[in-house]
C-alpha cells in the first residue's frame, strides 16, 4: 500500500515538475529522498503491526476499510497536489522546498491514521473478548438460577408436607389434651378415694408397727425367761454334781461362771501411718483390690494412684481423665481398675499395662458412681444425668441404659450379679434387673435427706 502511494506521488510531482518546467534531474532525487524515509519509517513503524495484520482472518472487510480509507487519502493527496500548485503558481521554484514538507506531514498524517486503525481493532478485540466472558458468566448464572428454581421447587414442596403433618399433629395433639382433660377429670375423682385407701394405709401400718413391737417385746420377755430358765438349770446342775453342800457364796461364784462371757473391741487411737496421696487436691475416692494389697485413690488433680498398702508406696499413676475423678474401682480377677470422672466418661485401665483400654462416653453430666461386676465382664455407672448405664467391657459399648427419677449418687451389684441397688438425690432406694434392665423395687421415706 506504502509503495502505491508512493508511486502516486511521484506521478503527481512529475506532472507538476513537467507542468511548471521543473528540469528532470530534480524529480529523480527528491523522488529517491522520498522513497529513502518513506522505506525507513515503512522499516520502523511496520514491524508492531505485522503480527496483527497476519492474524486478522476477515481479510475481505478489512480491504474494503482500506480501500476507503486510500480514496479519502487520494482526495485529500489531489486537494494538497492542487494547493501545491497553486503554490508552485505563485511562487515558482522556491515553492519546492515547502511541497516536500506538505508531502512529509501527509505522510505522517497517513501512518498516523494507519496506527490509530491498528489500535481501534485490538481494542475491538478485547472489548469482544470481553463480551464472550460476560456471555460465559450470564450462562453460568442462568444455570445457577436453574438449579436455585430446582432448590426452591423441592423446598416448597417439602413445606407443603411438612405442614400436612403439622396439621395431623394438631389434630393429634388436640385428641391427646382432650384425653389428658378426660383423664385429669378421672384423677380428681380419683384422689379422695386415694387420700382415703393412703389414710388406712398408714393406719394399718402403724397398727402393723405396734403388733410387730408387741410381738417383739414378747420374744424378748420369753428370751429372757428362757435365759433364767437355763441359769437356774446350770446351777442346779452344779448344785448336784457337788456332794458337798454349797454355802451361799459358792452357789454366787457359780451364778457369776454361769454368766456369759463378754469380749472388749478397742479402736485405734491414732493413725499407724499417713502419706500425702495427691499434693494440694482433695481426694475423692479411695478403693482396695480383693486380697486388700493394693489401694487407689481418685483425686481432683485428674489421676489415679495405685499404692501397696503394706508400705503405702506408690505403684503407678493414671492419667487420662480431664476433670477430677470421682469414684474408682477394682476388677475382681484383679486385671482391670476403671475411673469415673467429672467429664461425663468412665475409662478402664490395664494393671499389667498400665495403659487405657476403653474411654466410655454417654452421660450428659457429671458420673458419680462406677464399678465391676462380680464376674469383671461388665462395669455400671450412675450420675447427675439420672442415669445407670451398663457397660460390655470387651467392645467398650454401652449394653443398658436405665433411665431413674432422681439423680444417682451411688450403686452396687449383689455378689450374684442379678440385681443393682442405686441410692440416689431424692431420699429413696431402689433395685433394678442387672438382665433386663427393669425396675423391681423401691423403698422411699428411710432417710430424712438425700442419700
Amino acid at each position: 500500500r506504502l509503495v502505491k502511494i508512493q508511486d502516486d506521488l511521484n506521478k503527481t510531482m512529475a506532472d507538476e515538475s513537467l507542468a511548471h518546467g521543473i528540469s528532470d534531474f530534480s524529480v529523480p532525487a527528491m523522488r529517491d529522498s522520498v522513497v529513502i524515509q518513506l522505506r525507513m519509517r515503512d522499516k520502523k513503524e511496520r514491524s508492531p503491526f505485522e503480527d496483527l495484520i497476519r492474524s486478522r482472518t476477515k481479510l475481505l472487510n478489512e480491504n474494503m476499510m482500506l480501500e476507503n480509507t486510500q480514496a479519502n487519502l487520494s482526495k485529500q493527496i489531489s486537494i494538497q497536489t492542487e494547493e501545491l500548485r497553486q503554490l508552485r503558481e505563485a511562487s515558482g521554484i522556491e515553492g519546492g522546498g515547502s511541497r516536500c514538507q506538505k508531502c512529509a506531514s501527509m505522510q505522517d498524517e497517513l501512518t498516523r491514521n494507519l496506527r490509530e486503525k491498528a489500535d481501534d481493532k485490538q481494542q475491538i478485540l478485547k472489548l469482544t473478548q470481553q463480551v464472550r466472558d460476560q456471555q460465559g458468566v450470564i450462562e453460568k448464572m442462568k444455570m445457577d438460577m436453574k438449579e436455585m428454581e430446582n432448590t426452591i421447587r423441592s423446598m416448597r414442596d417439602e413445606q407443603k408436607s411438612a405442614l400436612v403433618k403439622i396439621k395431623d399433629l394438631e389434630a393429634s395433639l388436640q385428641v391427646a389434651v382432650e384425653e389428658c382433660g378426660a383423664r385429669t377429670i378421672e384423677i380428681d375423682r380419683l384422689k379422695p378415694e386415694l387420700h382415703k385407701m393412703q389414710t388406712e394405709n398408714f393406719d394399718l401400718v402403724n397398727e402393723l408397727l405396734k403388733l410387730k413391737g408387741q410381738m417383739a417385746d414378747k420374744y424378748n420377755e420369753i428370751h429372757s425367761l428362757m435365759e433364767e430358765v437355763e441359769l437356774k438349770k446350770r446351777i442346779a446342775e452344779a448344785v448336784n454334781s457337788s456332794n458337798v453342800p454349797a454355802s451361799s457364796e459358792e452357789k454366787e461364784e457359780a451364778m457369776a461362771a454361769c454368766e456369759p462371757v463378754s469380749f472388749l473391741c478397742r479402736l485405734p487411737q491414732r493413725a499407724k501411718q499417713t502419706i500425702i496421696a495427691h499434693e494440694r487436691s482433695e481426694i475423692h475416692a479411695l478403693a482396695h483390690n480383693s486380697s486388700g494389697a493394693m489401694l487407689l485413690t481418685g483425686s481432683d488433680d485428674r489421676t489415679m494412684k495405685l499404692w501397696d498398702a503394706r508400705t503405702l508406696s506408690r505403684m503407678a499413676t493414671f492419667q487420662g481423665a480431664i476433670k477430677a475423678v470421682m469414684c474408682v474401682a477394682f476388677s475382681n480377677d484383679g486385671n482391670y481398675v476403671l475411673g469415673a470422672s467429672g467429664d461425663f466418661a468412665v475409662r478402664l485401665w490395664s494393671l499389667k499395662t498400665k495403659r487405657i483400654l476403653h474411654t466410655l462416653t454417654g452421660h450428659q453430666s457429671k458420673i458419680y458412681t462406677a464399678g465391676f461386676t462380680p464376674d469383671s465382664r461388665y462395669a455400671f455407672s450412675g450420675g447427675y444425668d439420672r442415669m445407670i448405664k451398663l457397660w460390655d467391657l470387651h467392645e467398650g459399648l454401652v449394653s443398658k441404659t436405665i433411665a431413674c427419677s432422681s439423680s444417682c449418687n451411688d450403686a452396687v451389684v449383689t455378689q450374684e450379679g442379678s440385681v443393682i441397688v442405686s441410692v440416689h438425690l431424692d431420699n429413696s432406694i431402689r433395685l433394678w434387673d442387672f438382665r433386663t434392665g427393669s425396675f423391681e423395687h423401691e423403698m422411699t421415706c428411710i432417710h430424712s435427706q438425700p442419700i
